[in-house]
């Protein structure tokens, strides 16, 4: 969310890095099946590093497969058992996300709900996003109205709160608390299938 508007990615890029293990398993099977038929060991090994080399760099050209980094890092809000151990902020989205419509928070329950302070320098060049815009929240993924069957090895979904955005852009606790509140709708929103104009027309 950049006040009133989503940015949304994709996980195509860790798919493509699940695509790229996939080849790695198979190049690591054929050099086996290679060394039990009499191949010397270190033709065996020179010839599949190469082949892993090569095929790794286009997919990261390619693909950019980096994209991954950004499902590893924050904390995961929606996860921790009796809400312990969460600062004031956490509990806060907790608590947005506890008031959401129960038929949503059933939707929600294999969605990363993380805190993050501010997005990486990746992503805020990724999502293009202006110098005089700041992102307050987003969401990666498919949304439910787009998945398929096809979409089951992508990652979970994610929403982010960025915290120190949120809190650079309110004056006081109250209002803390209810852009927490509107960020998590609308990313939530997103993540149900709704554009931006709809969003909008519902207040989030």
């Amino acid at each position: 969310m950049v006040f009133d508007e989503v940015c949304e990615t994709d996980t195509r890029g860790f798919s493509a890095l699940l695509g790229f293990f996939a080849i790695a398993s198979l190049l690591g099977a054929l050099g086996s099946v290679m060394m039990m038929h009499g191949w010397n060991i270190w033709v065996v090994l020179s010839m599949v590093g190469g082949l892993l080399f090569f095929v790794g760099k286009v997919f990261i050209i390619k693909y950019k497969i980096v994209d991954a980094e950004e499902y590893f890092f924050g904390k995961v809000v929606n996860e921790k058992p009796h809400d312990k151990g969460l600062t004031h902020f956490e509990q806060l989205a907790l608590d947005a996300i506890k008031e959401l419509p129960q038929n949503i928070k059933t939707r929600l329950e294999n969605v990363s709900i993380v805190v993050e302070d501010r997005p990486s320098t990746y992503i805020l060049e990724k999502l293009k996003l202006k110098p005089n815009r700041m992102l307050l929240g987003v969401f990666q993924g498919i949304p439910l109205n787009k998945k398929s069957v096809w979409h089951s090895g992508t990652l979970p979904e994610k929403i982010t709160l960025f915290q120190k955005n949120i809190e650079s852009v309110c004056r006081s606790e109250e209002e803390i608390k209810q852009r927490i509140k509107k960020v998590v709708r609308h990313e939530v929103a997103h993540y149900v299938g709704f554009s931006e104009e709809e969003i909008r027309q519902l207040g989030y």
